[in-house]
């Protein structure tokens, strides 16, 4: 399984601007819009979350599977701190 932070930026550009059209790009007076209050079916937008994730090779192959390293000691050193002052 990949490391999110290993993503690069386009990669993170795609997935996030995928996932705002599945939330809440619209039809409204016949042409597409961005609508706050798009009623969504949950079950779809996780449907679809999930199946862009494993497109981007970040869905565990088995239970238990852990993200690759990160590719800078810097990554994995941020990622440490702040894991230890979370706790």
């Amino acid at each position: 399984m990949r490391n999110p932070k290993n993503l690069t930026h386009a990669e993170l550009a795609d997935l996030v601007a995928r996932i705002q059209d599945w939330m809440y790009l619209d039809i409204v007076a016949d042409a597409d819009a961005y609508n706050p209050e798009k009623a969504w079916d949950t079950s779809d937008i996780a449907m679809h979350i999930s199946e862009l994730l494993a497109e981007y090779g970040l869905v565990p192959a088995v239970c238990g599977d852990a993200p690759e390293p990160c590719e800078s000691v810097r990554d994995c050193l941020v990622s440490t701190s702040q894991k230890a002052r979370k706790e």
